[in-house]
């Protein structure tokens, strides 16, 4: 269950910052959403510890509602 919690928050997180909570007349045009949605960030393989570590940190901001840090991290991390 937590697991599960976990991922659709990530899931929930992740979509937010990339696709952001602009205004209404801030309407992304499709070429940009497709990009925003589609292509994550490129990133470089690491080691598992360094990978927990993130995911932990991601975790804490996540129950902390620290949304926004969540939302600079949860990218690279998913990528």
């Amino acid at each position: 269950m937590r697991r599960r919690d976990l991922l659709t928050g990530v899931v929930a997180a992740g979509a937010t910052a990339v696709v952001g909570a602009g205004t209404a007349s801030a309407v992304t045009p499709p070429d940009d959403v497709e990009l925003s949605l589609f292509r994550l960030p490129q990133a470089a393989p690491m080691q598992l510890p360094r990978l927990v570590d993130q995911i932990v940190a991601a975790r804490r901001d996540f129950c902390a509602t620290e949304y926004t840090r969540l939302g600079h991290v949860l990218p690279s991390l998913i990528a």
